[in-house]
């Protein structure tokens, strides 16, 4: 997940009541421009990839 442009976070974390509570979770949290750049990068490239992603209607 990527927060702002120097924030990040990675990880299992399930983020929800039960994840939080219950569950063995690992949430990595990194303070570092160039990696959250990466990180943003290649999120966009995944979500303006319109032939091996779709959208997802329920």
């Amino acid at each position: 997940m990527v927060i702002d442009d120097e924030i990040n976070a990675s990880g299992s974390m399930n983020h929800t009541g039960s994840g939080n509570r219950y569950n063995d979770e690992r949430l990595d949290v990194i303070r570092d421009h160039a990696i959250t750049a990466q990180a943003r990068e290649k999120f966009l490239t995944m979500w303006n990839d319109q032939q091996r992603y779709h959208l997802w209607k329920p």
